[in-house]
C-alpha cells in the first residue's frame, strides 16, 4: 500500500516520524506530498502540483497540526482513502492555550 503524507507538516516532529515508521514496518510504502509554503495561497497550488507528480496513492494521511490542509487532500484524494490526524482540535488551540 502506497501512503502519501500530504501538507505543510513537521517532518521532525516526533509523532510524524513515529506513525511513518510504524506505517512502513507495517509494509506500507510512504510517499511525501510535503511543501514548507505555510500561506494557502501558496501552499494549496504547490500541494496540487506536488500529488500531481507523485505516484498513484492508495490512501492520503494529513498528520496532526495540518487542519487547513483537510479540505485540498479531500478535493484531490479522489476516491482514494483520506485519513487525518487531528491529536488537538483546532478549537482547542485556539481558545484553550
Amino acid at each position: 500500500m502506497r501512503i502519501g503524507f500530504f501538507g505543510a507538516w513537521d517532518a521532525g516532529y516526533p509523532r510524524n516520524l513515529i506513525l511513518r515508521d510504524g506505517l512502513a514496518a507495517a509494509g506500507a510504502t510512504i510517499q511525501d506530498v510535503r511543501v514548507r509554503e505555510r500561506r494557502a495561497i501558496f501552499r494549496y497550488p504547490a500541494l496540487a502540483i506536488r500529488l500531481g507528480r507523485a505516484p498513484r496513492l492508495d490512501a492520503l494521511f494529513v498528520p496532526s497540526f495540518r487542519h487547513k490542509d483537510v479540505p485540498l487532500a479531500r478535493l484531490l484524494a479522489g476516491r482514494a482513502p483520506l485519513v487525518f490526524d487531528p491529536l488537538v482540535s483546532r478549537w482547542d488551540t485556539l481558545v484553550e492555550d
